[in-house]
């Protein structure tokens, strides 16, 4: 499930490099994540979440290399022998709070296909991250030439003026463009 949600998502396949005095994203064809394996369930019960609690931390907190990646790590901890804790970190460069939570539903709606042998139906991403960036640097030059007055035909009138069709109103919805 993982896999599929970083196969579909550039960001998570990004890395980052120099080229001449330049910082640029190189995105990967494809990216192995690992998903390391911690076996809890022959620990006294009473310590397992202080241990879940210790390798998460551990895991949050180790580096990520920019130049490397992955920029995903994974660790799946077993408690019992079908309860499991999936700790997932991502570096802050290429996931935010509204990525994640994009991650947290394909993740259940992936996993739970997967469990059920059924084929995975996402529907296709409009936009990859690094396009809704660049549109949204778009949207805020034009909005930037009306800040002195009101904007004839409101916000609708400048995402016309960008040019930029449905996608990105699609996927602004979620975010606020007024």
């Amino acid at each position: 499930a993982i896999l599929a949600i970083v196969q579909r998502h550039q960001a998570l396949r990004t890395t980052f490099q120099t080229i001449g005095d330049q910082l640029a994203q190189v995105v990967a064809a494809s990216v192995d994540i690992p998903l390391a394996l911690i076996d809890l369930q022959n620990e006294p019960e009473v310590t397992r979440e202080a241990q879940v609690d210790r390798y998460s931390a551990q895991v949050s907190e180790q580096p990520f290399d920019l130049w490397q990646g992955p920029l995903l790590r994974t660790v799946l901890i077993r408690t019992a022998p079908h309860q499991h804790v999936l700790v997932v970190a991502v570096h802050h460069i290429v996931a935010d709070g509204w990525s994640l939570g994009i991650f947290s539903r394909e993740m259940t709606s992936i996993y739970g296909s997967l469990v059920a042998n059924q084929p995975i139906t996402l529907p296709d991403l409009p936009l990859q991250y690094a396009d809704f960036a660049v549109l949204s640097l778009r949207k805020n030059r034009v909005a930037k030439r009306f800040r002195h007055g009101p904007v004839q035909g409101g916000a609708a009138h400048v995402i016309g003026q960008l040019g930029i069709g449905a996608a990105f109103e699609q996927c602004l919805d979620e975010r606020d463009v007024a």
